[in-house]
C-alpha cells in the first residue's frame, strides 16, 4: 500500500482564505488593533457628538451622499469615527477599505512620482482609488505645495464622480477648507 498523504483542498481554499483575509486587513490600516474604535464602544454621553454619530453611521452604511467630511476640533472624536467607520465597513463582505492620515496618504504617493516614469506613481493612486471606503484622517494638517494640494483634489474629485465614499476629519473650518 502507498500510504502518501494529500492535502485536502478544502484546508487549502481555508488556508488561502485566511491569508487573503490577513492581507485584506493589512491593506485596510486600521488602527488600534490593541483596542479598536468602533460605533458599539462609543460614549453616546459626549455633549454635542450625536449629530456626528448619526452621519458616520448612516456613511458607514452607505446612506446619503458618499462624503462625509468630519470638521472639529483636536478632541471631538472625529479619528474615533473615522476608525469606528472603518472597522464597520472592513466588516462588510466584499468591501475594501483604507485609512490614512492625508500627510501619510501624500508621503507616498510623492515618494513614487518620478517625471520619466510615472507607472509607479500612476499605480499607487489606482490602488488608492479602488478602494471601496478611503479614510483620510487629519486633512489640512500635511504640509500643503501646489502638487500635493493638486493630488489631494484629484482624489477627492475621482471618488466623487465615481461614487465611491470618502471619509475625511479636518480641523479645519469651512472656509479654510475651501482655501
Amino acid at each position: 500500500h502507498d500510504r502518501s498523504s494529500v492535502a485536502c483542498s478544502c484546508a487549502e481554499d481555508q488556508s488561502e482564505r485566511a491569508k487573503a483575509e490577513e492581507r485584506r486587513f493589512r491593506d485596510s490600516n486600521l488602527p488600534n488593533v490593541i483596542s479598536p474604535h468602533t460605533f458599539t464602544d462609543w460614549d453616546h454621553d459626549t455633549e454635542g457628538t450625536a449629530e456626528m454619530f448619526e452621519a458616520a453611521s448612516r456613511f458607514a452604511h452607505g446612506e446619503g451622499p458618499t462624503v462625509l467630511v468630519l470638521c472639529g476640533g483636536v478632541g471631538a472624536g472625529k479619528s474615533y469615527m473615522l476608525e469606528a467607520i472603518g472597522r464597520f465597513c472592513f466588516d462588510l463582505p466584499w468591501t475594501t477599505v483604507r485609512y490614512e492620515t492625508s500627510k501619510s496618504l501624500l508621503d507616498n504617493l510623492q515618494s513614487t512620482f518620478d517625471r520619466d516614469n510615472p507607472s509607479t506613481f500612476q499605480s499607487l493612486m489606482d490602488w488608492y482609488q479602488s478602494r471601496s471606503v478611503l479614510l483620510l484622517d487629519d486633512v489640512g494638517a500635511e504640509t500643503s505645495t501646489e502638487w500635493r494640494i493638486s493630488q489631494l483634489t484629484d482624489m477627492i474629485e475621482h471618488r466623487l464622480q465615481y461614487g465611491k465614499r470618502l471619509g475625511i476629519t479636518t480641523n479645519l473650518d469651512r472656509g479654510e477648507m475651501v482655501d
